[in-house]
């Protein structure tokens, strides 16, 4: 992640390797990321500065495959889909 103007390097994210690889992401509310894995897990994350070291949440919603994640600002809500 970087913001195009700073002029800082990038910094970059690294997940559990059990998560699987990245499917999908969506951004929501105020600087927020839903992260979807492979394996079936997703991840919810801040991108403000001080709380960027850690995930605010994470949990498996699937037993297999994640496909698609949508998000919803104005209800503050979150849609999955997976295991085909």
């Amino acid at each position: 992640m970087f913001e195009l103007n700073s002029g800082k390097r990038p910094l970059e994210l690294v997940f559990e390797a059990k998560y699987g690889k990245i499917i999908d992401y969506s951004l929501f509310g105020d600087g927020y990321i839903v992260v979807g894995f492979s394996e079936g897990y997703v991840a919810h994350i801040s991108t403000h500065i001080k709380e960027l070291k850690d995930e605010v949440s994470s949990e498996r919603v699937f037993q297999s495959t994640l496909d698609a994640i949508c998000t919803n600002d104005l209800v503050y809500k979150m849609a999955v889909a997976g295991e085909n």
